[in-house]
């Protein structure tokens, strides 16, 4: 039988600076995930060319414990209508600084040398999305 890596990931949650909520961010890190590219590229691209042998980790970071809120209101007394739905992500300021904090705690990872070799390049955010606070947050 041939020896195969175990396919997953790990998951780092943490607490962002500033933030007296433990646990408040996390950092998914699935492990030998298909490449992603952009869609124009995957169109072209034949079935069975989709990049599956490479390894990849692929890191998403998301905010646990957002302060913003937001609505579901019923636009009906139809219960067939759909309802209006209000996310309001990132609205609260303190959401955008935590999960900004988040994205630069990943790619911080993404330079440690144990993890170097199975990370490919930066797809997103882009590059100059990383200048400021404000770019990272448009």
């Amino acid at each position: 039988m041939e020896a195969r890596p175990a396919r997953g990931g790990a998951c780092l949650r943490c607490t962002a600076p500033g933030s007296d909520w433990r646990n408040d961010i996390s950092i998914n890190m699935g492990a030998f995930v298909t490449e992603r590219v952009p869609w124009s590229e995957a169109m072209t691209r034949s079935p069975g060319d989709a990049g599956a042998n490479h390894r990849r980790i692929e890191m998403m970071v998301a905010l646990l414990l957002p302060m913003s809120t937001g609505a579901l209101r019923l636009l009906s007394p139809d219960p067939q209508a759909k309802p209006s739905l209000d996310y309001n992500y990132l609205a609260d300021p303190f959401d955008r600084q935590r999960l900004r904090a988040g994205v630069r705690l990943a790619l911080a990872l993404a330079e440690h040398d144990g993890l170097k070799e199975l990370i490919g390049p930066l797809l997103e955010p882009a590059t100059a999305d990383l200048t400021s606070d404000a770019a990272l947050d448009a």
